[in-house]
């Protein structure tokens, strides 16, 4: 509903580059996914930095693009949207896999669908803005300056991740110290999260072996683990790419961004 109020005051003063109020609206919904697509293919680098690098990151380039969203410009507009989209796919790596380092194991398994509860709130919350847009007329529409609560909404978000991240989660997960081998701020995240976490058990902890690797000492223990952890899980992570291909193949994001036109118009169809 928001673009549509956008493309109308783009198209009265001038400034939008297409007329057609279909593909404008098809554009910047468009865009969130696709700029998705090259955030979650190309954040791997930066996990390995840090994940709370990598959110930090993340969210000041959210900023960034929530910002640019909201220069009454049509391509900084374009350009905005792509980069929420690709933080939004970035975002769909980093924040699971920070959660499950350093969640407790006794919460770990009811955190495992905070990301994706969060998703679905985010989607009810962006239908719930519907109901300030104006449509009682097209004056209304043009003078209307709804949408850049709507673009700007998000940046506020974003600025209570970087907060949090700040006051509250100071420190990266153990699992990414013992990759870069701070065994140090290893031991101090773990007793973040574990109080009664003791030197014994970081004692024994640090002297178990990754894997047997006596029967060839040449081979690296760590790609041994890396090679027995995918054999282990071959069959789980077939499961869940079919189970996220089926996601995306039933057509639920194309409902969701043509929801108003399906409400509005669906009736005329039966």
């Amino acid at each position: 509903a928001f673009t549509s109020i956008t493309q109308k005051q783009y198209k009265h003063y001038e400034k939008s580059v297409l007329n057609n109020e279909d593909l404008f609206n098809s554009l910047i919904s468009g865009l969130i996914p696709f700029g998705a697509m090259f955030g979650a293919l190309l954040i791997g680098p930066v996990i390995k930095k840090g994940r709370r690098i990598a959110l930090l990151t993340l969210a000041v380039c959210f900023i960034a693009g929530t910002g640019l969203t909201l220069i009454f410009n049509f391509y900084v507009l374009m350009i905005g949207r792509f980069i929420m989209g690709a933080s939004v796919g970035a975002y769909t790596a980093v924040s699971p896999l920070f959660v499950s380092e350093i969640a407790p194991v006794s919460v770990s398994g009811s955190l495992g669908s905070l990301n994706q509860f969060n998703c679905v709130t985010g989607v009810l919350v962006a239908a719930a803005f519907s109901y300030i847009v104006p449509y009682s007329s097209e004056s209304d529409a043009v003078e209307n300056e709804v949408w850049r609560i709507v673009f700007g909404f998000p940046a506020l978000i974003a600025v209570i991740q970087i907060i949090l991240l700040l006051t509250v989660f100071r420190w990266d997960s153990p699992t990414f110290y013992k990759s870069i081998g701070n065994m140090k701020m290893h031991d101090f995240s773990m007793k973040k999260i574990y109080p009664d976490y003791g030197d014994e058990d970081a004692q024994k902890l640090n002297n178990t072996p990754l894997t047997n690797n006596t029967q060839n000492p040449n081979i690296n223990p760590s790609e041994m683990k890396q090679s027995e952890s995918l054999g282990l899980y071959k069959m789980a992570l077939f499961v869940g790419l079919c189970l996220s291909s089926f996601q995306q193949l039933t057509g639920i994001n194309g409902v969701i961004f043509c929801s108003n036109e399906i409400f509005t118009h669906g009736k005329e169809g039966l």
